[in-house]
């Protein structure tokens, strides 16, 4: 007080002098002074410090907040947004102003938060994080299960209990807060550690529910570029069903409750042998399928061939032969994999460990495509031996012989087929049958090698029709 006595009793004072007399006044009156104001003017400097002004209707305040403090900011700094300060008055010496030293920023109300979870959400969006390409599938039945979320809370017991009673697979617990100071750090050093182990095959991160600010950790950017960056699928459980953070939208399946979280990575027991069941069933429905669709041709081929039936009992019993076969090689098969399969199901049922079933598992498969492969095969040949016998059935026609240059001969009267030159007369008309067209012939003489005289052979007419009459091999043949 003396000292500012002193300065009022001078009659004139330096420009310093007030200025420090003012300095003095105003830091020792407005340390931790908490303003609120729209930011007006705002220049964030390469330095890291933030220079801006505050506003409200009638004033400005002007104002700086160093690095170190801006650091902790959650959200960006703009123009326009209305916020509250908390620092203290200070006067810059070398221009005479008055300033506002910024400690803390945050926006008015409790909006801070949700600007914050949004600016970095439009940001992560435009990076490509919450690209659909980029999301994993979840195994099918997992060797073991990763989580990360605390030991102490109500999740990681809901967590256990459902993944115990749906089925026993292996759980490793990597221990972190899940709220407060660090608690990101120490979600992403767990997501990395869990993703570099061989063993796991996916992992869950998650919490129960709270208020926005309790699963802010969630929402942290070092969170998500962890979820992103793992090679393992990522099932993000935070919060309710209502409740949504950054790591839902960056991780390879949301689920609503960390319990919902546990139903999704392990499928339940029963649901696993109905499923081994179905594949059974689908695999018979298919082979039996095919078995008909062969049958099927296979008459129609028959139903096409029925007029030289003599000719082709053999081979229609030959082929009546090799589809039993086929279908008794099928069925030997199917049943012999069934009773492996019912084998592997009685495992199942006794051991009833993940690590035995995931063999089994494994095991079923191969078997699904050996018996898989082995009905093609069969299915293939059965399908080739029926073309060869349709191909082979076809070059024994009628109509393929008389083009290799036979003919039939018919009695002009009686349609009848003469099959020897015995069965003749001289005079006997006659009716030949040529692959395209047919011609009427009367025989002269007959004989086993009989051919007329050079000089008595005939007209070209008459000689086509002895020549007829006279093919033996023919009426044989046909």
């Amino acid at each position: 007080m003396d000292q500012d006595s002193e300065v009022v009793r001078s009659a004139v004072l330096t420009v310093t002098q007030l200025t420090k007399s003012i300095k003095t006044l105003l830091e020792g009156r407005f340390d931790g002074v908490s303003v609120e104001g729209e930011i007006f003017t705002f220049k964030r400097h390469t330095s890291g410090h933030l220079y801006f002004s505050l506003k409200d209707d009638s004033a400005q305040l002007t104002a700086v907040m160093f690095r170190a403090a801006a650091s902790r900011i959650r959200f960006n700094v703009e123009r326009g947004l209305r916020v509250v300060c908390t620092g203290r008055i200070t006067v810059y010496e070398p221009q005479g102003n008055y300033q506002m030293v910024v400690d803390t920023m945050t926006v008015t109300g409790d909006g801070h938060l949700l600007l914050a979870l949004e600016q970095l959400k439009q940001r992560l969006f435009h990076e490509g994080l919450f690209d659909p390409t980029h999301k994993k599938k979840l195994p099918l039945l997992p060797r073991r299960v990763g989580i990360v979320t605390s030991p102490t809370g109500a999740a990681i017991r809901d967590m256990l209990r459902i993944l115990f009673d749906r089925f026993p697979v292996s759980v490793l617990l990597y221990p972190t807060a899940v709220q407060g100071q660090g608690a990101a750090a120490q979600i992403a050093r767990g997501i990395a550690a869990l993703d570099q182990r061989s063993d796991i095959d996916v992992i869950i991160i998650g919490r129960g529910g709270g208020s926005l600010e309790d699963l802010w950790a969630f929402n942290e950017e070092i969170v998500a570029r962890a979820v992103f960056a793992a090679q393992k699928p990522i099932v993000s459980a935070v919060g309710h069903e209502v409740d949504f953070v950054i790591s839902d939208f960056v991780a390879d399946v949301r689920a609503p409750t960390p319990t919902g979280a546990a139903e999704m990575v392990v499928p339940r027991y029963d649901d696993l042998i109905d499923l081994l069941h179905d594949r059974q069933r689908r695999i018979e429905r298919a082979m039996f399928q095919q078995l008909r669709e062969l049958r099927r041709e296979f008459q129609h081929a028959e139903r096409r061939l029925s007029d030289p039936r003599r000719l082709l009992q053999t081979k229609l019993q030959r082929l009546d032969d090799l589809a039993n076969r086929a279908e008794s090689a099928l069925r030997y098969r199917l049943l012999a994999h069934r009773s492996r399969l019912n084998r592997i199901e009685d495992t199942l049922r006794l051991v009833h460990p993940a690590r035995q079933v995931q063999d089994s598992q494994r095991r079923l498969a191969h078997l699904q495509e050996r018996l898989e492969r082995a009905v093609r095969t069969s299915l293939s040949q059965a399908s080739t031996r029926i073309q060869l016998a349709i191909q082979a059935i076809r070059a024994l026609g009628p109509e393929q012989i008389l083009h290799r240059g036979y003919a039939i001969v018919r009695r002009s009267l009686t349609d009848e087929i003469v099959r020897t030159f015995a069965a003749l007369q001289p005079g006997d008309e006659l009716d030949v049958t040529f692959a395209e067209g047919s011609a009427a012939v009367t025989v002269s003489t007959t004989g086993p090698e009989h051919r007329p005289p050079k000089g008595n052979r005939g007209t070209k007419s008459q000689r086509k029709q002895l020549s007829t009459a006279q093919n033996d091999n023919q009426g044989k043949l046909l």
